[in-house]
């Protein structure tokens, strides 16, 4: 009988184990979702006050708005507004996070004209960028580019990859 009552403590013994690290497994498989989650409510949260600075923008008499479509299927795509100065406010999602001297730069397209750089920023992880340029042509129907670029100070853009044409709204 000892022997049979010692097999089956150690039977026991060995599924109180087995349960302790497969809990463990599955508590670390909840953290990391836990994890992703909070990165995309700050994401969200993060855009959401970007778009409320372009609105902020567009409501203003004389200004246009642009939306930016992605260059490729599934990528960074945003609205920008420009204002009567020129100055382009920006929200834009799903941007590669840069790295080392790598910038996004924002342009002014006039037609005839080349493209004119607004100004350069940086992205994190969350992928989300709020972005104020500096006055450009406040020209009806400007076009309004993001380019990745290797460093900031680029002077023609080298990868667009989100641009839109402003328009005035409608009366």
């Amino acid at each position: 009988m000892r022997s049979r009552t010692g097999a089956l403590a150690w039977v026991t013994r060995i599924a109180a184990v087995l349960a302790i690290v497969a809990l463990g497994a599955w508590n670390f498989q909840l953290q990391g979702q836990v994890t992703d989650l909070k990165q995309q409510v700050n994401a969200s949260r993060s855009y959401q006050t970007a778009i409320a600075a372009v609105l902020d923008v567009a409501f203003r008499p004389g200004s246009q708005t642009a939306i930016l479509q992605p260059q490729q299927g599934g990528g960074p795509r945003g609205i920008a507004a420009v204002a009567p100065d020129g100055s382009i406010q920006f929200a834009v999602q799903d941007l590669a996070p840069t790295s080392g001297t790598q910038v996004y730069t924002t342009w002014a397209i006039v037609p005839d004209q080349a493209p004119i750089p607004l100004g350069s920023f940086t992205v994190g992880p969350s992928g989300t960028a709020m972005f104020t340029s500096k006055p450009g042509p406040a020209v009806v129907g400007v076009t309004v580019a993001v380019s990745r670029e290797p460093k900031d100070g680029a002077t023609a853009p080298t990868e667009v990859v989100s641009v839109g044409t402003a328009a005035a709204p409608s009366s």
